[in-house]
């Protein structure tokens, strides 16, 4: 039998035996990833201050949250 085949016999058991505590682990893992993607976008910005503190030339990603930060210390 080739292994993948073995792969999704498997998780086809686990889903017909724990379709409720499948479904949260896929729901926890979904989560888990927006989150890791939203750290590693958060280096960007970093990077780019300790490269140049100044911010002459940004990223898009450090423009972007330059242009939501500026009108909250105008408050």
């Amino acid at each position: 039998m080739n292994k993948y085949k073995k792969i999704i016999l498997i998780f086809s058991e686990y889903i017909k035996e724990y379709p409720f505590e499948f479904s949260i682990l896929f729901f926890v893992l979904v989560c888990e990833g927006f989150l890791a993607s939203i750290a590693v976008l958060a280096v960007a910005p970093l990077a780019d201050y300790i490269l140049d503190p100044s911010l002459l030339n940004p990223s898009g990603i450090t423009q972007y949250l330059l242009e939501i930060i500026q009108p909250l210390n105008q408050m």
